[in-house]
């Protein structure tokens, strides 16, 4: 960093590193692109020291304001700030201001919220992502899309529509969807498993065989327990194709175990071909129960 005296004076080197400890930027990176503005503005006080440079820096974390609809001279320092801070939602929004030609017109207090929502939006938008990455919903489904006009369906729009508030997931309810193969049986559960990431629900999916196998995979490497535990904390849990091959012993007594911790403390949605229960004229229709 000292070589940049031989191209600027000391005073000015001295003065622009006062700025960029001011500012919160480090590195000589920092230093360069700063020394190298033409018009830059330093500090009134003149050459650095360092501890009025510390008790500023801790009082105030950006002391250089930017004028809104003028040419500003630290717009970049303050995107790095931004991304450093890990704001990306905010950095976006502030990027669209200063290319929107109209965003000069705004009161700070109308730009400082839309900010803010942009950053909130974002907040939520990744934690949603994460929230379907850790459910690992076996396909891609929404209610939305979910017709319930069909005639070949028969399904009952009444008990779709005590499904779809989610409110059985916070009583702590099952849900149990019956019938043959290619009626939608799956799509439902993921539907609904879809709706309950977006209300906030952590949720885990898996296909019966799945599950079996990641049971004797924690078996084998002694963490059956640490397993159960992580199951028993999902707020929803979803078991597709349930029960289409003979059960073991072991996983039998696995499913009890996993179906007993979650009794009267978490939901629990099952798709199964199984048909008992299930109404005779309703056989080629998907039948849903809930308790």
């Amino acid at each position: 960093m000292l070589r940049l005296v031989q191209d600027f004076s000391a005073e000015k080197l001295e003065q622009t590193a006062a700025l960029a400890l001011e500012l919160g930027l480090y590195g000589y990176a920092a230093v360069n692109d700063l020394i190298k503005r033409p018009g830059q503005r330093f500090p009134r006080e003149g050459p650095f020291t360092a501890r009025k440079s510390s008790e500023r820096a801790r009082r105030r974390l950006l002391p250089v304001t930017i004028p809104i609809g003028e040419s500003a001279m630290l717009i970049e320092p303050l995107l790095q700030l931004l991304n450093k801070l890990k704001l990306t939602g905010m950095l976006g929004a502030l990027q669209r201001q200063f290319s929107d030609p109209d965003a000069g017109a705004l009161r700070f207090e109308e730009r400082l919220a839309m900010l803010l929502q942009h950053e909130l939006a974002e907040r939520e938008n990744t934690r949603f992502s994460q929230r379907l990455r850790i459910a690992a919903l076996p396909q891609p489904a929404c209610l939305e899309d979910l017709d319930t006009h069909i005639p070949t369906r028969h399904l009952d729009p009444a008990m779709i529509s005590t499904v779809r508030d989610l409110g059985w997931v916070a009583q702590h309810l099952n849900v149990l969807i019956t019938g043959p193969t290619g009626i939608g049986k799956s799509f439902i559960g993921a539907a609904l498993a879809h709706a309950a990431c977006r209300m906030n629900y952590h949720v885990r999916c898996f296909r019966l065989p799945r599950l079996i196998d990641e049971l004797a995979r924690a078996h084998a490497f002694q963490r059956r327990a640490t397993f159960l535990r992580t199951l028993a904390k999902a707020d929803l849990l979803l078991i597709d194709d349930f029960a289409i091959t003979p059960l073991t012993d072991q996983s039998k007594r696995d499913l009890l175990e996993i179906l007993d911790d979650r009794y009267d403390k978490s939901a629990t949605i099952i798709t199964s071909q199984l048909l008992r229960g299930a109404p005779r004229n309703s056989c080629n229709a998907p039948h849903i129960v809930m308790h």
